[in-house]
Formats: C-alpha cells, structure tokens, sequence
C-alpha cells in the first residue's frame, strides 16, 4: 500500500468522526427521549421500518412532533444529507497512523520511504524504485531466457539440427499437473527450439496450451486455444515432425460457421415401435443437436458466487447457485399452477371409481438435458459409452445427476467427484457437464404441456420438474386392456421424446399408485411395465427390495431385517411376515401401510392425494436452509443475517398472499470434535443440530415481529457466532391473508393527534415511513390532522352504561335517542335506569349465581380428573390399565423369576419404562406403592430359602433403579402435597 493510499484512509476516518459528532436535530430527538436509530436510516431501510414499528401508538405521535419541530429548527440541515461539521483534518500526524496499514512482506515496507511533516513525499517516491509484480515477471522471464541459453549449448551436439528447430515459433505453455512433469517438458520444449512460457500474462502470446486434465470453468476459457495433453510434445519428438494437434485436443476449437447452427437443430427420429413393452432409444452423438455456449450458460458456469456470507447479495447469489432451491421452487410454481388451472377443471376422482395411474418418469433427467444442451468443449463425449454427471465444479463437488453408464461403476446421485473418479478404471474419465437452469426449466415445461395436450388423463398431479402421476378412470371392462394401456404408454414416450429433442421418459402402468411406482422401476431405463393387482405373479415381487417399497428408509430397513431375518427382496418378505408382528416391529401405522403395498393396495394417506389432491398439494410451509458459506465472527453479523433471511422468505410469502402464525429456527452447531474448516472448501461438515419453534398467537406478516422472534430465539439456542455451519429459517402454519383481513379487530382511539402542519415538516425519507405505519394501524387523514376512525362529536354524544351483563347494553336506537335528548332530560332517564338495574341485580340473586358457578367449577373438576377426558390416561403395562391387575402380575412374576435366577433385561426394561411413564404422569404414588410390593415379596419368600441369586437382582432392581427414581420425582410441579422425604437405599 502506497503512501497516498494511507493518507486516503486516514482522510476517511477523520470525516466519519466528524459525522459521528451529534448534530442539533440528533440532540434534539435524543433530548426528548428518542435514540437517533431512524435518523441514521434516513432512506428507509429494515432498521428504520423495525424502529417504527415498535414504537407504541402514542410515542410514534410524540416521536412524529418532535422531528418535526427539530428539523424545522435547524433550517440549515438538508434531508437525506450527511451533516458534515467543517473540522479540519490535521495531516501533521497522520504519518504516526501510515505505517500501521502496510505489509511487512511488501517490499515498500522495507523501504525508507517516509511521510514529511508537510505531506510532500513525491520526490521521495519519484527516487526509489518500487519492486512490483510486472517488475517481478520481467526479471524472471529475463533470467530464465539465460537458463535455456545454457541447457542449449549444453546439449548442442547431441541433437540435431532438424530435431532443434522442431517446436520452432511454438509459444508452449504448461497449466497444472502433467506426466511427464512440468522441468521434464520445458527441457523437451527449449532443446527442440520452442519456447517455454513461465506466466501467462496474455493468451494471444502462446501457440499452444499443454495441460492433462482442466476444470469446467478452464475450459470455457480455454475453448478457442491450442489445448494439447503432453502427449502431443513426445510424439512430435519421436515422430520428428509437427503432429496436428486436433488429434490431442482436450477441448474442440468452435468455429465460426457452428456458431450459425443454433436455429438449426436435428430432430432425432424416433425408433420403430417394437411388440416389447421395453423399447429403449439409442442416442447417437452424431444425430443430437450441438449448441454453443450462449451467455446465459457462461454466465451460470463462469459467474463468480459471493462467499461472504455477510454480504448483502450472498443469499441471492447462493439461490442463483443452488440446484436444490430451483428444484423447490420449480416444484411450487407447478403446484400451484396445477392448483389454479386444473384441479377445477379435472374430474374429481372417488373411492367408488375403477382408475388406471399412469407413473411417469424422466431417465437422468439432468444429464439428458445437460448432454443435449453442452457446449462445443464437450462434443467429444458420448452419452452412451463415457460416465457424464452433473456439477459445479471438481473435486468435493456434489453431483446432481448421473447417467446409467456412470452408475454401473457406482458413482450416485449426491457423491463427491473426487470420490466417483476413484470408482473408474485408470482409463476411464470421467465427463463433469455443467447445469443449464435454463434448458432445465424449459423441458419441464415441455413435458407438463404434451401431458396436458393429450387429452387422455383426468387427473395430472406434479411430483417434481421430472415426475408426474396421471390418472384415468376407467370402465371395469377395459380396465386391464393390456393393448389400450400399451398404446397410450408409447404415445406419451414418443411425443415427449420430439418435443424435447431427445429426453426419454419410463412409465409404471397399474390400477394402485403402489404398484404404478414400482412398475416403474421395472420399465427403467427407457421402457415401460404394465402389471395390474389381478395378474401379479410371486416373481414380480421378488425383482424388488425392501427399500423400494415407500415408506421405507434406513431405519425401518433395519427393523424389518433384524426382525424378519434379513429378507433379500419383497417376495421373501411377504412368506415371512404377519400383520401382528410387522406392526410390533415397525408401529401400527407404518406396518397396515406396508402391510397393503405388499398387497399391491394404497393406504388411506397415499389415496388422499387422488380424492383431495388440493388438500394434499398446497401451501403449508415456507422456509430457506444455508448450509454452505455460513462464518460469522460475533452476534451482530448472526442478527443481520437472519433478518435478510427474514426480509426474503417475507417476499416470498407476500407473493404467494399468505401469513404465518408460526416460526422456527434450526441452527447447525459444530461438533466438539469435528475440524474447524471441513474437507469440503465452506462446508457444513459434521454438525449438531438444534431447533426452536416460536407461535406468534395471530398470523402476521409483519418483519419487525418476526425477526425479533427469530433473534431470540437464536438466543434461547446458545450457539456462539463462531461455531455456526448452518441457518434454516421456517414459516409453518400458512395462513391466506383474505381470510385474516376478514376477521374483525378492535381499535382504541388515540390519545393524541398529529396535525397537517407537524406531518407536512417532517422530512420526504422520514414522512413515507411514518405514513406506511400510520397504513398498518389504520389511521385517516383528515384536515384537522392524523386520527383515529372514531370522530370527536360521537365522542361527545355517546353513552356509555358500564354493566356486567350484555342484555343490559342499549339498542342502537335507544342510543340514538338518549342522544336527542336534552342533558337535564337525559340525566333523569339515566338515574331511572340505574334503580330499574338495582333491583334486578339484589343480593340473593347474586348469591344464587355463586353457587351455581361452584357447582359448574365442581363438576369441570370431575370431568377433568375423572372423565373422558381426564388428563389421568390409562397406562397400559402387559396390555393391562387396572393397577390392581398390575399389582397381581408383578407378584406372579417375581415368584416365577426369583428361582430362575432373576428377570430377564429385556422385561426390566419394559418395567422401568412402566414407572417413568407414571411418574411423567404425576403418579409417583403408585410408584411407590410397585416398590413397596416388591420389597414385601421379597422379604417374604426370603425365608423360603430359594436361589439367593435371583433376589440379589431383585434387590439390585429396587435399590439401583426403583429408589432413584422416586427420588428424583419426589417434588412433581402438580402435586398437592409435596413428597419432603428422601427414600432410603
């Protein structure tokens, strides 16, 4: 940094300090009980709308008068102006604060450049040489020009004269890691007369790029080079001649004329319809059409993505970068199209109604698009024979989609590319495309358009961009017609094959969304399957796992395993399960779920999605996950962060015409133990997770209550700034905004009023907020000023009878006509009321309603302890509730296990989950009385000498497990009498 520079900077500083200095209007404000928070937001930011709307309704008048008569006051300020006070800037010491902000690696700080009393250092500066970059460079070059000099006449005479000119005007140079080494192809290059460049200041000044492997964004780069992979430079050697260098391209030069075949694009014909039901289409590399780069797809490849999270533009740049946001975003927008245009147009599916589910399906449906759509660099691969996937970049990249070439190596949706380039064979590479949102977006809507243009199907439901379930009723006579079915499956496959240029799609054809799913599995890749509930053989079943059926993850595949011995398809599983045991194993929900898949029948959960698809496909939550980029340094940036987090979800949510009633905020916490930077370059890495959920009583909109719930929340968590890897922020509970506009609010009057003159001297910044808050809290502008709905002659005229009871209140026209009347008249008839409510209202009558109201409070306490609905559920221990029954089937399990050596683990287990349940339940006293049983017993059958073994377990269970237990609930906030004694061991 130069001296100039430094200079500028403490110029800088010495003005905001002169701005930080109050001026009249802030003292003003600050005098009358006000903080200068807005002032210093004058053009209407977050924080000043959040100012103003805690402000309560009399304090935002008072706030409103008393800018008024500041700023009318000092006359000189100008609004939405800095208030510069005219403080001089002293540069005689300005040279004690210069060399604090230069680097002690520069060479400028090593130098005896100095900064004179006056501020003229520029013959100082003119004297001394700076060492810079360029300088640097030159240096190097200079002195590398030497070094070939010598390893030329070194090796004069052992190379000769044709071989010395053979790279002659060949300008080579070397990017990244080669084999051979980067030393061994320079000597190579300057003993056969080439020249090798070190830097690569300017690309027009090389000839040829030499390189083994080159990430996405170097390939656009390099797109119109020369780039050659080493082996071009040993086989000139050994051929002793200039090999064209396109045999050893790593990226096709495009020319100018392929830039013209945009608009010309080869349609590839679909292939002939075969009797099979699995016709699969072959995409040739030479019949797809090629288009080059435009700038949208440079600019998603190449744009450069905000990695300070304390950015204003991050959450917009990690948007515009993340595939899972558009993803979730595409699939809304359908949902709610599907939901505007069709679901009132489509015939309303029911349970009594015979429907053939068609489950229709993109093959990889990012690499197909990506593929098609790839720019000239890529026109080397072929779909069919190299594993091409989809990512941002190299290494710990996720990938987003493969091809069925990449899968049979292994390589999976959601793995590092550093990973799936360990799984190929050496002679394998692996082909990284780059995503095209666009074309991405425009397939899809290709699809859902040819889908709804048919005109076959009475039900379109989107599952995703690329997935869709169409339904058709169907006549119980030509339900399984295994033709018509056929016919419409290569219908759909063929238009959506030419409409989309080449995407192929599979289909599951069957009369339950069980079975439609699954034979979709059996018609992939490219192909279709028809199977039907009535014409299902046991071997359809065995080409499936467990894992296939929905509803079946991690967890409840190793249930189901350990339970039923490991079964290795559906088909084993069905010969194995009961109804009975599949339920104790998984829940009794989840097993009559698994229960009808394997019957081929959908549960109650899944058909609601065919009779009341608006119900299922709306709406019902709104939230925004970060989990990449995510460094703060204390609380201040964490607090500015969730409130942008709030500002966009808020958009969203005004776009959609919804509100909230409840938010949550999920923080990931890094783990003690994990690394401080993870493997991944931003990453998450391991984590903990943690949640707080916040109800706000009344569905808003409002930012200022939102973000002040989530920022205490994030307070409630306890996670320092330091340690946070990730921020999700949720709105649940979605409300439509007409139906809170139509519920009716109280308003009080205000106590004050503003009047024009005040409003009018209010600054233009200032006044636009102000008058956005008065919108919120439904204020009118009159002439007289800023009011409440509620006009000062009712005020004046109204009468208000303050009684108990609603029938006392007067009609609408007795209060019209006590107000006609004249005050000594109305003075009169009012005192008459007063003794007519006095006698109604006599001391017995009050009495009476006393005892009435105990007896209703008597008999809610009942019904609360002792009804339907008491809060004393039943426990059920063995499937027994009685406590008595409990009390005979302890008795009988201790005689039975004291000679056998003890009880069992697992039953302990079951017990003592028995006892907490009761304690959670605020029944520590049957607790104590199973402790009292059990010490009785064995006390008792002590005598009759039996294995002393099963009563040290006994004994252990009471002592180590029973006791702390009842200790640890003795004070229970519900009891009534407090357990003050502890339970000796």
């Amino acid at each position: 940094m130069s001296e100039n520079d430094g200079l500028v900077d403490l110029l800088d500083s010495d003005l905001e300090y002169s701005v930080e200095k109050e001026t009249p209007v802030k003292q003003a404000i600050t005098q009358s009980g006000f903080n200068n928070s807005h002032l210093t937001s004058r053009t209407g930011g977050s924080n000043a709308k959040s100012f103003l709307s805690l402000l309560s309704d009399d304090s935002l008048i008072e706030y409103v008068n008393e800018l008024s008569r500041a700023d009318k006051n000092n006359a000189n300020v100008i609004t939405g102006t800095p208030r510069f006070v005219s403080n001089k800037v002293d540069s005689d010491n300005s040279h004690t604060d210069l060399d604090l902000d230069r680097d002690e690696d520069s060479p400028i700080a090593h130098s005896d450049i100095g900064v004179k009393p006056n501020g003229n250092n520029n013959d100082e500066i003119n004297k001394n040489n700076v060492y810079s970059r360029e300088t640097y460079f030159q240096d190097k070059a200079q002195g590398q020009s030497v070094q070939d000099q010598i390893l030329k006449n070194q090796y004069k005479g052992l190379i000769s004269s044709q071989n010395g000119n053979l790279f002659k005007n060949c300008v080579i140079y070397i990017n990244g890691y080669t084999k051979p080494g980067r030393l061994q192809l320079h000597e190579m290059i300057v003993l056969h007369g080439g020249k090798f460049l070190h830097h690569l200041s300017a690309k027009k000044r090389v000839t040829h790029i030499v390189a083994s492997n080159l990430p996405l964004k170097k390939r656009i780069e390099f797109a119109n080079y020369k780039v050659v992979n080493p082996d071009w430079i040993t086989d000139c050697i050994k051929e002793r001649r200039l090999l064209p260098w396109q045999n050893y391209s790593l990226t096709a030069k495009l020319d100018e004329q392929q830039k013209k075949l945009d608009n010309c694009k080869t349609v590839i014909p679909f292939p002939p319809e075969t009797s099979s039901n699995r016709s699969p289409t072959h995409i040739s590399s030479a019949l797809l059409p090629i288009k080059p780069p435009s700038s949208t797809d440079i600019y998603n490849i190449d744009s450069k993505k905000i990695v300070d999270c304390n950015d204003p533009d991050f959450l917009n740049s990690y948007f515009a970068h993340s595939r899972l946001h558009h993803l979730s975003t595409w699939k809304a927008n359908l949902r709610s199209k599907f939901l505007t245009e069709n679901i009132d147009n489509s015939i309303r599916i029911t349970n009594k109604d015979t429907y053939t589910v068609f489950h229709i399906d993109f093959d990889c449906f990012f690499a197909t698009v990506a593929y098609l759509c790839r720019s000239a660099c890529f026109f080397s691969c072929d779909f069919e024979k190299d594993p091409i996937v989809v990512c941002h970049g190299t290494k710990n990249s996720d990938i987003a989609s493969c091809n069925y070439v990449a899968r049979e190596f292994g390589i999976r949706n959601g793995m590092w590319v550093s990973q799936a380039e360990k799984l190929l064979p050496n002679e394998v590479k692996l082909i990284s495309l780059p995503y095209n949102f666009e074309q991405f977006q425009s397939k899809s809507e290709a699809f859902y358009r040819i889908l709804k243009s048919l005109n076959i199907f009475d039900l379109i439901i989107p599952i995703s961009i690329d997935e869709a379930v169409c339904v058709k009723k169907t006549p119980n006579d030509i339900l399984n017609n295994y033709t018509s079915n056929s016919k419409m499956c290569e219908e759909i496959r063929r238009e959506v094959f030419k409409e989309t240029n080449g995407c192929t799609v599979s289909i599951g054809c069957s009369d339950s969304l069980v079975l439609a799913r699954l034979a979709l599995k059996m018609g992939k890749p490219n192909g279709y399957n028809i199977t039907f509930r009535n014409n299902i053989f046991e071997q359809f079943w065995s080409n499936f796992k467990l894992n296939d059926l929905p509803g079946v993850g991690y967890s409840v595949l190793s249930k189901l395993e350990s339970t039923f011995n490991n079964p290795s398809s559906l088909s084993d599983l069905r010969k194995r399960y009961t109804l009975d045991t599949l339920k104790a194993s998984v829940g009794s929900k989840l097993g009559m779920k698994i229960h009808l898949a394997l019957q081929g029948q959908d549960d109650d959960e899944s058909l609601k999605m065919l009779y009341d698809p608006k119900e299922v496909l709306q709406r019902k939550s709104l939230s925004i996950d970060i989990n990449w980029g995510i460094r703060f340094e204390n609380i201040t940036q964490v607090d500015l962060f969730i409130e942008r987090g709030c500002q966009y979800l808020l958009m969203k949510l005004n776009e959609i015409n919804k509100t909230t009633s409840q938010i949550t905020l999920k923080l990931m916490k890094r783990c003690k133990d994990a690394p401080i930077e993870p493997p991944k370059y931003m990453g998450m890495g391991r984590c903990d997770s943690l949640s707080r959920s916040s109800k706000l009583g009344i569905p808003t909109n409002e930012f200022g209550i939102i973000a002040t719930e989530m920022k205490s929340s994030y307070r409630s968590l306890a996670c320092p700034p330091k340690e946070l890897r990730g921020v999700a922020i949720q709105f649940n509970k979605l409300v439509d905004m007409d139906s809170v506009n139509k519920q009716p609010k109280l308003r009080l009057p205000f106590k004050t009023i503003v009047t024009n003159k005040a409003f009018e001297d209010l600054p233009e910044d200032v006044k636009d907020d102000i008058n956005n808050e008065f919108d919120k809290r439904n204020y009118m502008k009159t002439e007289c000023g800023l009011a409440s709905n509620i006009s000062s002659s009712k005020k004046k005229r109204n009468v208000y009878l303050k009684t108990s009871n609603r029938n006392d209140l007067p009609s609408t026209m007795e209060e019209q006509f006590m107000n006609e009347l004249p005050t000594q008249v109305r003075e009169e008839v009012r005192n008459d009321l007063r003794i007519e409510k006095k006698i109604h209202q006599t001391k017995l009558g009050n009495l009476q309603e006393k005892i009435k109201r105990r007896e209703e409070t008597l008999k809610n306490e009942k019904n609360h302890f002792m009804g339907h609905n008491s809060i004393f559920k039943p426990i059920k221990f063995q499937n027994l509730t009685r406590f008595k029954e409990i009390c005979q089937l302890v008795t009988q399990w201790i005689a039975e296990t004291l000679g056998e050596g003890g009880p069992h683990e697992k039953d302990v287990k079951l017990f003592v989950k028995y006892l907490v349940k009761l304690c959670d339940s605020n029944r520590v006293h049957l607790v104590l009385q199973l402790s009292n049983l059990i010490s009785r017993e064995l006390n008792f059958r002590a005598s009759l000498n039996q294995d002393r073994t099963g009563f040290q377990k006994w004994e252990k269970i009471l002592l180590s497990v029973i006791i702390p237990l009842l200790n640890r609930n003795k004070h229970t906030f519900q009891t009534v009498r407090k357990l003050d004694m502890d339970f000796e061991i």
